[in-house]
């Protein structure tokens, strides 16, 4: 192929096809919804339709998609091509493409998604542009029906890191993952793009449980492919290979881990690293930074398996010693040792172990030793960890300066007797090049140390036994053989080395009894497991060679206990040995005659106790094989199985087990056949899991464990500690044997019973102490199995020890005691047997007193009482600490226990509190057991005596006594109340005065269930008797109240508002509250106490409460006091004020009146709450009638009253209230009005009844003004009409008319009472709004009356700011409800006090509401009226100076805003005629004004004068342009200052004239051109003068700037204003600075605006001759302009240079420096214009 055809082919391989219209159709067809044919056919506005919902959908499931709303899924989308968009358009395309793709990858499978790829497809071809990041987004889902549609619209062309799909993509297949990880093996891009593609997810935070467990499965068995792949070839290739990978991966590690918030990635990673360390020989350095990396990125999500990968790394390390990074970051770790346990069962790690260790104790053993200690502990006192590791830590705890006391005081007690560490010089270092723990010893160095051992070994040794009991082992050889095993285990050649040895190879030892010893011992006591197993393993092939006739029983203890090993690989392999066993029982030839192996030899001892063969062919056959499997698999199983097989009474027994039980014969046979292997045997292992086996069997072992199991367990309890110490094996403690021996005990054998219990008081001499704990807790265990006879021998003989044995005696005893369910029978037998000691001690005592010798018989009758009454106390410590029910016997036992406490407390004279206490605790809690589970059963009363009790409440100095009294009492009253009703008064007496005092939880269930129980029954009985409730109440009611100070503030609530729900609300609530202000009649605590009390009751109880309350009050004034005289204690003569005082409290309770008014309106009570309030009502008129001559008592009525109509609705409350306002009590009626204010103020408006009530109401409140002499009276009345016109004047005008005219009148508005003046000010202004028009008769006088009153408000040496707003109000009022009868002499009268207002100083809230007047006044009003006035009124806002004046102009040009143009145009000249007067205002006014305060005045004019031309035409100005331009000077000649501030004043106005309209008043100059020019120049240096020339000069400045019609380019006009100007220059020193901010302007202004060359050099000429002045200051000046002229002008200024030069010249040598300086500025300026230097021009 030629060059050209290749550039061809290249070109149409990239080719978009953009001629070819069958190529372009067939490209849009690709697609991942549609068939080809259908999507070709599809316009982009169909599609974008589909895909735009998907997208829709997705962005519901997830906001992040929502920004590419805005750039690929836009509208604007659809016309976006690829083809036509520029390389930096497409590559941020890209990048956005790819983002969406990111996000979307966790959603391929939903429909939603696919169509929102689908655009990306259709619209942007990503398929073709975006190919490998499309196929990396889809390719987790390879396996899935998706990908097979991808595969077809993808390219011909893939980049070479996707080829591999070629075969698929024509195929339309599903690739498999075995080939994605083939390719990563061996495509080097592949591999990569992945990881990159992972990164980038996890990166964007786009990553996903699917990907990450994808990526992780390809790139994880790539990795070990391709490490495997490197172990082939020579060692450099290998090491170059392998090293890439590395160069590959590390990289990839370190940025993963970095990403914390991918926890999924970085478990990848961890496997990646294992895989690594597995398969490479990292150098230290790689290994330390990858675990430095680990723990510098790992989070709570990834500690667990980053520790696995740690530990993996630790055991690829040579050296000991941990990165410090690591060390700090376990360090931090919480449970770090329970990680590691966890984790050690599932992989080696001790190397990290001891890494850890190390590194804590150099770095933290002496800053934090503490942890170091406890890190160091947990590790040693940990099973999971090996003996290895833990002597290599104890070694380098030993070698530690800190932690030398905790090695030698508690490192000793953290080793077992297996790890107990020996001295040691290894040191860390050592270890470094020393230690491996994990490693696998080489079979030489194993070898070797076998032969060593081996060597060691007695040759001379015969016949020897390891298990026998009667003659010595030797531990030292047992030693030596099991560590050879050990090392034997690994190897079969080693164990054929140790099992040839001469100790086994004996020829006297026929039976190989030393061989199997050994292994039966190591079986069953062996350290390990391994070692366990191996020796069963070993035992198992012996049985392979073993001769037919022989009977094997004896190893099948040794096998029971193996089956019940800890670990399943040991219990497999014993199962392995049963089955041999049984196979040579098979095998026998003749079982009868069979010989039993080492019948003898054994354990050296002839005792009998062997099976016959055909007992152990059925133990194996019918115990044992069945159950194999099971025991194999449950460790307990095994004795599930012999308990099955061996107890007959088994309750659980099932038939088939029934079927496989053993005879009975046999069982015997079976159960001496194991206790004869526990006699003989010399390993307490051994023994202790038999036993433990054994004592499973009930009834029918209980022969045998007494005849054969006993023995064992006696003599284990009489060794002494030293020989249990060496007897003890490992894995066995002694606790657990003592506990397992005493079991054997069984509760039906009563001599072994009468054994444990001996050995439980300590009787048999010195024992071990937790021999007697086992023995105690032996006898708690087998409780439930004794009858109730020897329950009661038991339980005597625990309590005798509990009080007569020594103190570990006394304290199980009574831990035991504590422990045990006692039944009722043996609890009455107990507690008979100790009242009849008790008796027995009583009468004795009472007979030996009258002996001579009395003092001692006396001591020893003491004595023996001490201990009866211990007795009693403990049995009754055990009833009241038993928590199960008991029946009603042992609650009348105790009763009579309690009589006789009664009795020998009168006779010993103590008062026996404890034990009282305990009976009556115990009585109580039973109490309540009876009530729960037999509520109707009947109590004999001759023997719960409530007497009793009583008695206790009354001389019982303990709290807890009295409480535990008064509850059984108040639960008695229930079901004996004729008993208890009688009593009831001390009981409340002593709650009151006691028990209420108290604030814990008990104290108050005593209170409150008393009070619940007791007092609902006596009120009950007090009704059937028709006695008064609260007379006959009234001493618990005032026992309570007096103890209300003492009862915490918590309870006080509570316990009053039962006591009131007990008694019943509506009787005794209003007693409640009267004894509680009779204690504390002053207390306000009492008052908020009681508004707390009525909270709980309903509306209707709480009125009746305050009726019978204020009857009360009422009867304390008449003759019946007999009620009062039994509440009221008190003798005072203020008590009964004191008790009216608390009804405006509790009434003005809002919840009250919420409750009341519920009930008024929703409620079924609402007329019983009528009446009751009208009760109240007229009570309460009744208590102000009688209490004439209690003062205090009738001031307080009207606030009674006051807050008792509040509480009704609206409608109700004025209904009550009309009859009440012809009361002739001025103090009651205002009361009434006051509440009646308040009531229509927040009152409803809708209710069309209370809208009629409130106006029924206005009557009489007009009367009242209009005949009352009381000003407070008034007041209130005033007020409440104002809320009645307010809120219901508009219904009815008429009425509210004539409340109008009775608050104008003279006794209301004209009085001298500024308060009522004030309130009838307000309620004018509220009644305007309400009539409107209706209110003009009565406009006149009340406006006069309100310019009055503010005139008299301002009077006063303080104003009365009240007053002065209130008559405000009534002036804004009528001008906006009734503007159009204002006339100007009112408004004149208004504006004037309005003036006088702002003159004076009444605060800004009186400002604000003048100010609001004048706007609305401004608005309202007709422009007129407004103009007529504000001229008129003019000299006296001048006279009340500066704000006056500044009000009056602003409400001026609020009225010129506020009105239309046709209005102003109509009242123009108005207008006109306010400025012709108010602009003269600094020649006319005699106030003085400083410049700041006259400026701001005629800015404000000025500023409204431009507000009235806005509004009109040229038309109307002009005439008064002329007339204002004429005005200026229309003084006479001598009045030259009057001339001066007028023109100042009128060119001020022109000068904001032409700043608004700028050129449009240009023409207006040409009528002040001659004028201007004659006042400029006028060189007079008076102020005036000065402040004239100014304002011409700005005037004229701003008439320059806005000149667009060049009308200043005229030569009359131009020529007579240029030499004023220029002239100017000339001006004295002080007024310099006028130059350049006034002179200078106007001028360049001037030049700009009259740019010509003829006046160009006119006024050059003009000032080339002041810069020939002789005075220097001037030409300063001149130069100064002309820079500014030559800025402002340039070129066509400096056309003149030619003329300016020769001065210039001169100027640069001026005598005066300034000018010198200023003149080089100008040549500076000129320059650079020019561009060229001026310098060849001057000289």
């Amino acid at each position: 192929m030629s060059s050209l055809q290749k550039q061809l082919a290249s070109i149409a391989a990239t080719s978009n096809h953009e001629l070819d219209l069958k190529a372009q159709k067939a490209a849009h067809g690709k697609s991942l919804l549609f068939d080809p044919l259908p999507a070709s056919a599809q316009s982009f506005e169909t599609i974008y339709q589909i895909c735009v919902e998907g997208f829709e959908e997705l962005c519901a499931l997830d906001s992040r998609f929502v920004p590419f709303s805005k750039s690929i899924f836009s509208p604007q989308s659809k016309a976006e091509d690829r083809a036509q968009m520029t390389q930096a358009d497409n590559e941020e395309l890209d990048r956005t493409l790819e983002a969406f793709l990111g996000l979307v990858g966790s959603r391929l499978l939903l429909k939603p998604a696919l169509k929102s790829v689908e655009w990306l497809v259709r619209r942007f071809r990503i398929q073709e542009h975006n190919t490998d990041y499309l196929v990396l987004t889809f390719l987790p889902y390879h396996e899935t029906p998706v990908f097979p549609t991808l595969l077809s619209i993808l390219p011909n062309q893939l980049s070479p890191s996707f080829r591999f799909l070629h075969p698929y993509i024509s195929s339309v297949m599903n690739p498999p993952r075995a080939i994605l990880v083939q390719t990563a093996v061996q495509q080097h891009g592949f591999y990569t793009a992945l990881n990159r593609f992972i990164l980038t997810q996890a990166k964007a935070r786009h990553h996903y449980s699917l990907l990450l467990s994808f990526w992780a499965s390809v790139i994880v068995q790539a990795t070990d492919m391709k490490l495997r792949s490197t172990q082939s070839g020579r060692l450099n290739i290998q090491q170059q290979r392998q090293d890439d990978v590395l160069v590959q991966l590390l990289p990839l590690i370190n940025e993963a881990l970095a990403l914390k918030k991918a926890p999924e990635l970085s478990v990848g990673c961890y496997i990646l690293i294992v895989v690594l360390v597995g398969k490479l020989d990292l150098d230290e350095a790689v290994i330390d930074a990858l675990m430095m990396e680990i723990c510098n990125n790992w989070t709570a999500d990834t500690l667990d398996t980053g520790l696995a990968c740690l530990a993996a790394l630790a055991e690829r390390r040579g050296r000991m010693r941990l990165p410090g990074v690591v060390v700090r970051s376990a360090h931090r770790v919480d449970d770090l040792v329970a990680r590691l346990v966890q984790l050690s069962s599932q992989q080696s790690v001790e190397r990290l172990l001891i890494g850890l260790a190390t590194g804590f104790i150099e770095r933290y053993a002496s800053s934090k030793i503490n942890d170091v200690r406890a890190f160091v502990s947990a590790i040693l006192q940990s099973p999971a960890f090996g003996l290895h590791a833990k002597k290599a830590i104890g070694s380098i705890v030993e070698q530690s300066e800190e932690l030398a006391e905790f090695s030698r005081v508690e490192l000793p007690s953290l080793v077992d007797a297996q790890t107990t560490l020996e001295p040691q010089t290894t040191t860390v270092d050592a270890m470094d090049e020393d230690l491996d723990i994990t490693a696998e010893q080489p079979k030489e160095r194993h070898g070797q140390a076998l032969n060593s051992l081996v060597a060691t070994l007695p040759t001379n040794i015969t016949d020897v036994s390891f298990l026998s009991a009667c003659e010595p082992v030797n531990e030292a050889v047992f030693d030596r053989l099991t560590q050879g095993l050990q090392l034997a285990s690994t190897n079969d050649e080693l164990n054929t080395i140790l099992f040839n040895a001469d100790v086994f190879q004996s020829t006297s030892d026929t039976d190989g009894i030393t061989t199997m010893s050994f292994l039966l011992r190591v079986m069953c006591t062996g350290q390990s497991a391994a070692v366990r197993f191996f020796a069963c393993h070993a035992l198992r092939r012996r049985f392979d060679n073993s001769h037919p006739d022989v009977d094997y029983q004896a190893i099948l203890p040794y096998v029971l206990v193996a089956l019940s090993d800890p670990s399943q690989k040991v219990r497999r392999a014993a199962a392995d040995l049963i089955l041999a066993v049984q196979q040579t029982y098979a095998n026998m030839t003749k079982p009868e005659k069979a010989s039993v192996w080492s019948l003898k030899n054994l354990y050296r001892s002839s005792q009998q106790g062997w099976l016959s063969t055909k007992t152990a062919t059925e133990l194996l056959k019918k115990t044992l094989l069945p159950a194999l499997e099971e025991c194999v698999m449950d460790a307990d199983h095994i004795g599930r199985v012999l308990q099955d097989s061996l107890d007959d009474s088994n309750a659980h027994s099932t038939a088939e087990t029934k079927e496989k039980r053993l005879k009975s014969a046999h069982r015997g046979e079976i159960f001496s056949f194991l206790a004869h292997h526990i006699n003989a045997n010399s390993l307490v292992a051994l023994k202790y899991r038999l036993i433990t086996l054994l004592n499973r069997i009930g009834r029918s072992g209980s022969h045998y464990r007494s005849k054969e199991l006993l023995p064992v367990a006696k003599k284990w309890v009489e060794s002494s500690l030293d020989e249990v110490t060496i007897q003890q094996q490992s894995r066995v403690t002694t606790e657990d044997i003592d506990n397992a021996m005493v079991a054997v005990v069984h509760p039906h054998d009563q001599e072994a019973l009468v054994w444990l219990l001996s050995l439980a008081r300590g009787q048999l001499g010195p024992v071990r102490d937790h021999c007697r704990q086992a023995a105690f807790k032996h006898l708690q265990n087998i409780w439930f199995s004794l009858k109730d006879d020897k329950q009661k021998e038991l339980g005597q003989s625990l309590v005798d020890a509990a009080l007569l044995g020594d103190e570990i005696c006394r304290n199980l005893s009574t831990a035991t005691l504590n422990s045990l369910a006692i039944s009722t029978a043996t609890f009455i037998g107990l507690l008979e047997s100790a009242l009849d000691s008790l008796d027995i001690r009583e009468q004795s005592a009472s007979k030996r007193r009258k002996a001579e010798n009395g003092s001692t018989v006396q001591s020893q009758d003491s004595s023996e009482l001490r201990t009866a009454l211990s007795k009693l106390t403990l049995l009754l410590e055990l009833v009241d600490s038993s928590n199960s029910g008991h029946a009603i016997e042992l609650f009348y036992a105790l009763f009579r226990i309690l009589q006789h406490l009664q009795s020998l407390k009168s006779q010993q004279g103590s008062d026996l509190g404890y034990i009282r206490g305990l009976v009556l605790s115990s009585l109580s809690s039973m109490m309540n057991n009876i009530d729960k589970h037999s509520p109707n059963s009947p109590l004999d009363p001759s023997i719960a005596r409530a007497d009793l009790l009583v008695e206790c409440i009354r001389d019982s100095p303990n709290a807890q006594a009295r409480n535990s009294a008064v509850l059984l009492l108040a639960s008695l009253a229930k079901r004996i109340p004729q008993k208890v009703l009688h009593t009831v008064m001390p009981i409340f007496t002593l709650i009151s005065s006691s028990t209420a005092h108290q604030s814990d939880d008990f104290s108050i269930h005593v209170v409150n269930q008393t009070i619940q129980e007791v007092v609902p029954l006596l009120a009950e009985a007090l009704r059937k008797e028709n006695k008064d409730l609260v007379s006959a109440t009234a001493e618990i009611l005032l026992s309570f109240a007096a103890a209300f100070d003492h009862i915490p503030a918590s309870r006080r609530l509570q316990l009053f508002t039962l006591l009131v729900t007990s008694l019943g609300a509506e009787e005794s609530l209003f007693a409640v509250l009267v004894a509680l202000v009779d204690h504390a009649p002053t207390s306000s605590e009492v008052g908020n106490f009681a508004t707390k009390l009525l909270k709980p009751f309903t509306g209707l109880e709480c009125l009746t409460t305050v009726s019978k309350y204020i009857d009360l009050c009422l009867s304390s004034f008449s003759s019946k006091q007999s009620l009062y005289n039994t509440l009221v204690k008190t003798d005072s003569t203020d008590i009964t004020s004191h008790l009216v005082s608390l009804l405006p409290i509790i009434l003005q309770d809002s919840s009250l009146q919420v409750k009341i008014r519920q009930g008024l309106t929703t409620g079924i009570q609402a007329e019983e709450i009528r009446s009751a309030f009208a009760r109240s009502l007229e009570a309460t008129i009744k208590l102000s009638h009688a209490a004439k001559e209690d003062s205090a008592t009738r001031a307080i009525c009207p606030r009674v009253l006051e807050a008792l109509l509040k509480l009704v609705p609206f409608d109700e409350f004025l209904k009550a209230a009309q009859p009440l306002l012809n009361e002739v009590d001025t103090d009651l009626c205002r009361s009434i009005l006051r509440a009646m204010e308040l009531q229509v103020r927040s009152g409803p408006q809708a209710s069309r009844s209370s809208r009629q009530a409130a106006l029924d109401c206005t009557p009489h409140l007009v009367k009242i003004l209009k005949t009352s002499d009381h000003a407070s009276l008034k007041h209130s009345a005033v007020a409440c009409l104002d809320q009645i016109c307010e809120k219901f004047g508009k219904v009815h005008l008429p009425t509210i008319f004539e409340a109008a005219e009775a608050v104008s009148s003279q006794q209301c508005i004209t009085s001298k009472d500024t308060t009522l003046r004030t309130l009838c000010l307000h309620c004018l202004a509220t009644t305007v709004e309400v009539l409107g028009n209706e209110f003009i008769p009565l406009l006149q006088r009340s406006v006069d009356a309100a310019a009055q009153c503010l005139e008299d408000s301002m009077a006063a040496s303080i104003p009365d700011v009240r007053m002065h707003n209130a008559s405000y109000a009534l002036f804004i009022a009528v001008v906006e409800q009734i503007p159009f009868v204002i006339s100007a002499k009112s408004l004149a009268v208004m504006w004037r006090l309005s003036q006088i207002s702002a003159h004076t100083d009444v605060g800004p809230d009186a400002d604000d509401n003048r100010k609001h007047f004048a706007q609305i006044a401004s608005t309202k009003l007709e422009m007129g009226v407004l103009c007529e006035v504000a001229t008129t009124t003019w000299p006296s806002a001048v006279e009340h100076g500066f704000e006056a004046m500044q009000e009056h102009i602003n409400t001026f040009h609020q009225a010129i805003d506020n009105h239309s143009k046709s209005i102003i145009s109509k009242n123009v000249r108005a207008c006109f005629a306010f400025f012709m007067s108010s602009l003269d205002f600094r020649r006319t006014c005699n106030t003085s004004f400083d410049e700041a305060q006259a400026l701001s005045i005629e800015k404000g004019l000025l500023g409204t004068l431009l507000a009235l031309v806005m509004k009109i035409n040229d038309a109307i100005f002009r005439p008064f342009f002329i007339q204002l331009f004429e005005w200026s000077s229309a003084l006479p000649k001598s009045d030259v200052e009057g001339k001066a501030l007028r023109s100042a004043t009128f060119f001020n106005f022109l000068s904001t004239l032409s700043d608004r309209l700028k050129a449009l008043v240009t023409v207006y100059f040409g009528y002040v051109v001659d004028r201007a020019s004659d006042i400029l120049a006028d060189t007079s240096g008076d102020a005036a003068g000065v402040a004239l020339r100014s304002s011409v000069l700005k005037a004229l400045t701003g008439s320059f700037q806005n000149d667009h019609d060049e009308f200043w380019q005229a030569p009359t006009r131009f020529d007579s204003i240029l030499p004023a100007i220029v002239g100017q220059m000339e001006l004295p020193p002080v007024h310099m600075q006028r130059l350049s901010s006034e002179v200078i302007p106007a001028i360049v202004e001037l030049a700009a605006a009259a740019n010509s060359n003829e006046h160009l050099k006119e006024m050059n000429t003009l000032l080339l001759k002041q810069l020939r002045s002789e005075n220097a200051r001037v030409r300063l000046a001149t130069i100064k302009c002309q820079m500014q002229l030559t800025d402002k002008l340039g070129e066509d200024w400096l056309s003149l240079l030619p003329e300016m030069l020769p001065l210039i010249s001169e100027l640069q040598d001026d005598d005066d420096e300034r000018v010198e300086r200023e003149t080089h500025k100008w040549v500076k300026l000129i320059e650079g214009l020019l561009g060229e230097s001026l310098d060849s021009m001057l000289q």
